[in-house]
């Protein structure tokens, strides 16, 4: 079943959209998502979007 967090992008608009007035928040997830690209080679090329994505 499609959801809102198919795509990295998807899930990065649905996190900026809620996180901000959270402070700080936005800016670890958005390092915990670079993060994740870095490492994402580690995994099979079909779940990298998925690692991204829950990052």
């Amino acid at each position: 079943m499609p959801s809102a967090l198919d795509t990295p992008q998807e899930a990065a608009e649905l996190a900026e959209s809620l996180l901000p007035p959270l402070g700080n928040r936005w800016l670890h997830t958005q390092a915990v998502a670079a993060r994740a690209r870095e490492v994402s080679a580690a995994v099979p090329e079909d779940e990298r979007d998925l690692l991204v994505s829950a990052a």
